[in-house]
């Protein structure tokens, strides 16, 4: 799901045991072509993860991360990287951890 601009369940998808791992991450775009990739999208993705026992990725927040009405993304990818799993530590110490892979490079 990159870029996720737009909610959405993977539910479906998830329940046919195929998938493995639910690897997120944003838009990095110039800010008058980037669209928003938001909180709740992710939680959602997370949660429906988690249900699952699924493991879940969160990789890059993208330019224009909206927490709270409030762009909290990063232009500089590094930054980006960075503040992404900030919010994947943020997830698993609010809703628990996902399975992981073992896969250094995340699923």
């Amino acid at each position: 799901c990159s870029p996720l601009i737009a909610p959405i369940s993977l539910g479906k998808y998830l329940d046919t045991g195929l998938i493995k791992c639910v690897n997120v991450g944003g838009e990095m775009s110039p800010k008058n072509e980037v669209r928003p990739i938001l909180w709740e999208w992710v939680r959602a993705l997370f949660l429906e993860a988690k249900e699952r026992n699924i493991e879940f990725y969160f990789h890059q927040c993208g330019s224009m991360f909206m927490r709270d009405g409030a762009n909290i993304g990063k232009w500089n990818l590094n930054d980006q990287i960075a503040r992404a799993e900030e919010i994947q530590h943020e997830l698993e110490e609010l809703y628990g951890e996902t399975p992981k892979s073992g896969n250094k490079l995340h699923c």
